[in-house]
């Protein structure tokens, strides 16, 4: 795995894995980072995603990468505008990102993004995604508990503080290329697994029965 540190791209040892889980990435890197407390690892970088296309971005493009940066200004349905030639669309709504143990408490928010290639609103889709992680707001509630009244779940008081205590508005996010998704409005063909046409075909079926 690949990293970046002062803007130079590190290369990590071999057999080194980071897979961490939703719950892990607020508990012990967004959530220190907002209140500038030491980070278990310097693995994720800062960087500005939105002055390049997701495949342009430091790290390997078959892998997740994560990056810190400050929130961007976002359009009014909450699309993030990318200066490349593209943007981030949102998907569905913010999901809260819950503690797996002890009380039910929300630790986060996370948003997905689909990367669309060309002008606002009117690009094509890419099979670029991203999981952007953010502080619940500060105080969600009166009481600043009480987020969730389906599921009844609370606001962690840790997460309360430093959401509150940000002096930047920081996100994390993680952004990976869907293998499966086919690009929409583009078609590819590899040299490698070129097939003849039925003229080819054909021209190649008379010449060897004149043979």
């Amino acid at each position: 795995m690949e990293s970046v540190k002062n803007g130079v791209l590190m290369r990590l040892p071999t057999g080194f894995k980071f897979e961490p889980k939703d719950e892990e990435l607020i508990l012990h890197y967004l959530r220190n980072k907002v209140m500038s407390r030491p980070l278990p690892s310097l693995i994720i970088p800062e960087f500005e995603i939105c002055k390049s296309d997701p495949w342009d971005l430091p790290g390997d493009s078959e892998k997740e990468k994560y990056f810190f940066s400050v929130n961007e200004a976002i359009y009014p349905n909450g699309d993030i505008p990318s200066r490349s030639f593209g943007y981030w669309k949102a998907t569905g709504i913010d999901r809260q990102i819950v503690a797996s143990e002890g009380n039910e408490v929300i630790l986060g928010m996370m948003k997905i993004f689909v990367y669309y290639r060309g002008m606002f609103p009117n690009g094509f889709e890419t099979d670029w995604f991203m999981h952007q992680y953010r502080m619940p707001a500060p105080s969600a509630a009166a009481d600043g508990s009480a987020v969730n009244p389906k599921k009844k779940i609370k606001l962690s008081k840790s997460s309360d503080n430093a959401a509150a205590a940000m002096n930047k508005n920081w996100v994390l996010s993680k952004i990976y290329r869907k293998k499966e998704a086919k690009m929409r409005g583009i078609t590819v063909e590899s040299p490698l697994t070129h097939e003849p046409d039925h003229q080819e075909e054909s021209s190649s079926t008379s010449s060897s029965n004149k043979v």
